[in-house]
């Protein structure tokens, strides 16, 4: 991102980098430091390094009782005011409608000054502004620029948290890989009609649904930067994103499910590693928010998500510069550069990741600076949202036919793996621009339902893999028990805790279908119950 904005700039720069002092060097080269030391360790040790390097980031840049206290201290920020942030605001936020002068108005026997009076509008515009644009992370709250709640943008959320939980069930069916969860059965399930379907299913879901979190996280942030400040928004993204990422997922919950697994499996591990597992997607929008706070203290407002531009992505630009460069081939440049190591800092590394997270992640700060989203997307398309539609459908059977024949190592295999990974990287930004379109259409409501989805969504994410795992071990232990086939036997000694027994297609459909209803059930109401009653431990100001 930081080569291409200095391209960007070097046909108005007398000199490049000019606007990169030593403190954004080192910041920076922290960063790329930090995913250095993760691709070099490798899968597991490569993963604890990066995230003991993020901890040991947060400390130094805002220390240990800054981030803890964040809640306290929050109350009494002040909105930036000085007058570089104001110009720097959000150019499409819209004004309050001027406030009327009043005849013969005095302040201490004198008219006001025009001056006066434009201080007090702007105040009133940011008080206004901190009233109604929210923290996406923080409150649950996402509204357009007018001020006005989008509500879609919650279900969405809320609709992919329910996505992600689904998801991981059937990675606990086998449907992700032998090595992908903490507690897997089906062992040859891939060769059955059902577990076809699940990894279909998996696969569709990899290719598009973290990169729309990274878009729909990603278009909260430059509001929430500029109303708060550098300071305070690094400070608050390391409390909202840190704390539960580190202590409760990364320490709690991740060596809770291998543990889990593993006493399920007969196996004796003492001690679990702390793998960040599922939370990846907080550490890497962590650094990503780190990266935006860079290069915007860095730069003025000529970055190139500030351009007055307004006009949506054509179709041409979609597949060819977003989808099959950027999603596709840059992609797996990366995926096969790390060949084998099967994560980057924590990252799952497949389709619809790495790149197309970052890339989403960038696009939704384009998204937010030149209000796509305040129009609907089917007005700003180039083509028919029906055409858009049809066009995923017709991507996504061909992502799920190549995929699994996609083969690096070969070279029958590597053309095979281009075309899967450039189709599938259209696929995941074809799949945003319908999915935001169908939630902007129908899903722009709420009631006492979707606030309680909307309420636990960051929570559940984080607490899921309890739920999956629990739902699991009840469906093994009926089986076991009602089942006249033989017991399932598990691998050894270490995680992940691998079944070696058939489980026969009927019984993998039951089980798939209860797990994941037991699932759900159990963990929104247990976060809600967690967010609610439980107030010693004050979640509901972390979740």
């Amino acid at each position: 991102a930081t080569l291409l904005v200095s391209i960007m700039r070097c046909s108005s720069c007398r000199w490049c980098w000019p606007w990169f002092r030593r403190e954004h060097w080192k910041c920076l080269g922290i960063f790329l430091g930090t995913l250095a030391c993760g691709a070099a360790g490798g899968p597991g040790i490569g993963e604890i390094i990066t995230i003991v390097l993020i901890c040991l980031v947060t400390f130094w840049r805002f220390g240990f009782r800054e981030v803890l206290r964040r809640d306290k201290r929050q109350e009494h920020e002040s909105v930036p005011t000085t007058s570089v942030e104001l110009a720097r605001a959000d150019p499409y936020e819209e004004k309050d409608a001027p406030v009327p002068e009043k005849e013969g108005s005095e302040e201490g026997g004198k008219p006001i000054s025009n001056t006066h009076m434009n201080d007090v509008v702007d105040a009133d515009e940011r008080n206004r502004i901190a009233d109604n644009e929210k923290d996406e992370e923080g409150e649950n709250c996402s509204r357009t620029r007018r001020g006005r709640r989008t509500y879609y943008l919650d279900n969405l959320k809320s609709f992919l948290t329910f996505v992600v939980v689904t998801h991981h069930t059937a990675c606990a069916f086998g449907a992700c890989g032998q090595q992908s969860w903490c507690l897997i059965l089906g062992h040859g399930s891939d060769h059955t009609v059902f577990g076809k379907i699940l990894q279909a299913f998996t696969i569709l879901n990899q290719s598009y649904f973290m990169p729309l979190f990274f878009f729909v996280s990603a278009y909260f942030v430059p509001t929430s930067f500029e109303r708060k400040g550098r300071n305070t928004f690094l400070k608050d993204r390391a409390y909202r994103l840190w704390i539960p990422a580190a202590v409760i997922g990364q320490l709690i919950v991740v060596p809770i499910c291998l543990l889990m697994g593993e006493l399920v499996a007969g196996n004796i591990y003492i001690l679990p590693l702390p793998l960040p597992g599922h939370c990846w997607f907080l550490y890497w929008l962590l650094m990503l928010n780190w990266v935006y706070a860079i290069l915007y203290d860095a730069t003025t407002d000529e970055l190139p998500w500030s351009s007055p531009s307004r006009a949506f992505p054509s179709t041409v630009q979609r597949v060819v510069v977003g989808g099959s460069i950027v999603c596709g081939i840059l992609n797996l440049a990366v995926v096969g550069a790390l060949l084998g190591s099967g994560t980057f800092a924590g990252l799952p590394l497949s389709t619809g990741s790495v790149m197309c997270d970052i890339f989403m992640f960038y696009m939704g700060i384009v998204a937010r600076r030149r209000g796509w989203l305040a129009v609907p997307i089917r007005e700003q398309t180039d083509v028919s949202i029906w055409i858009v539609r049809a066009c995923v459908i017709v991507e996504g059977a061909a992502v799920v036919y190549l995929l699994p024949k996609a083969n690096v190592l070969s070279w029958g295999g590597i053309g095979i793996a281009i075309a899967s990974y450039i189709v599938a990287g259209i696929y995941c930004v074809d799949m945003a621009v319908v999915m935001l379109d169908l939630f902007q259409v129908y899903g722009d409501f709420e009631n006492r339902f979707t606030r309680f989805l909307v309420d636990c969504a960051y929570g559940v994410y984080i607490f899921h893999p309890w739920s999956i795992v629990l739902a699991t071990t009840c469906f093994l232990a009926v089986y076991d028990h009602v089942s006249d086939e033989e017991e399932v036997v598990f691998d050894g000694p270490w995680p992940p805790a691998v079944s070696k027994t058939d489980i026969p297609q009927g019984w993998m459909v039951v089980g798939f279908v209860v797990t994941c209803a037991l699932s759900q059930l159990f963990v929104w109401p247990s976060v809600w119950f967690l967010r609610r009653r439980v107030r010693f431990l004050k979640l509901e100001k972390i979740l």
